[in-house]
């Protein structure tokens, strides 16, 4: 392909995604599984509609989000955990045993075999019926697998730490929801970690600025225009991700499983034309 055939590719994130996904799945024989991690309003899912009509590659796309546990069963662990165990988003809080299925059927897949996986109805807070999620017939050539916290390394000892937030004071003063989520992140997801084939982190300047980009997709979701987020959802955004905000703070500072990275500024642009690689 000639330089001005790639050109079009190479602008932005989403270029830059394009030609990562290429040249992995080209250096791999079977079925490819990538991972690619971002932080919340990162632009993840605007980024990855590049990889979807690559020529000569067909990409079945899993998110994360899709495999939340339903509403009853972290409602469930709501009781017998912690409280805030019943928001979806923090580790612990996903199907990973389903998600891994998920991978090895699309991985076996014959050529007319449909392969179905949940959608997360995130109105209703559940998930929706299989015969209203995702699909995809036959074997692909790669699965990507993204999420804000793919990749995420757990530390024993944030349980015992000091909070770094008022949810995290006032919340789990005692660090039990900390401790259970340091658990499964070493114990649930690291089988799903060491699944994947390579890692691309997507990475934000810091994490006021997932704050501002937040209230921006709020803003979207409202139907609102930029900037004009009521005070009072403001307040429920700020207090939303203090649910992320320590493993985002700790997978911008590297602790995450080793990968490429691609760092943005505050506008969600490159802030260099290359993919940094794995040192």
């Amino acid at each position: 392909m000639s330089d001005s055939e790639q050109g079009p590719q190479l602008s932005g994130v989403g270029g830059l995604v394009r030609q990562w996904v290429t040249k992995q799945t080209a250096a791999r024989a079977g079925v490819t599984v990538l991972a690619v991690s971002g932080s919340q309003g990162i632009g993840k899912t605007t980024a990855l509609k590049e990889v979807t009509d690559l020529p000569g590659l067909r990409i079945a796309v899993l998110s994360l989000d899709d495999f939340y546990l339903t509403q009853k069963e972290r409602l469930s662990l709501a009781k017998t955990v912690h409280p805030l165990c019943a928001t979806r988003g923090a580790p612990g809080t996903h199907d990973v045993a389903l998600l891994l299925h998920t991978i090895e059927a699309l991985c076996a897949a014959g050529a007319e075999d449909e392969i179905r996986w949940p959608a997360f109805d995130k109105v209703s807070d559940d998930r929706a019926p299989l015969e209203a999620g995702r699909h995809f017939v036959g074997r692909p050539d790669a699965i990507l697998v993204e999420g804000w916290m793919i990749g995420a390394l757990a530390d024993p000892q944030a349980g015992q730490s000091a909070p770094i937030n008022p949810l995290e004071e006032h919340e789990d003063p005692d660090g039990i929801w900390r401790n259970w989520q340091e658990q499964a992140l070493a114990q649930a997801y690291m089988p799903l970690w060491t699944r994947m084939d390579t890692f691309l982190h997507l990475l934000a300047p810091d994490f006021d600025t997932v704050l501002g980009w937040r209230c921006e997709q709020e803003e979207t979701t409202l139907g609102l225009a930029k900037g004009t987020l009521p005070d009072e959802r403001r307040a429920w955004v700020e207090r939303f991700i203090q649910y992320y905000e320590r493993i985002t703070r700790r997978m911008l500072c590297g602790a995450r499983v080793e990968g490429d990275v691609i760092a943005v500024d505050e506008h969600r642009r490159p802030q260099t034309n290359r993919i940094m690689p794995v040192p």
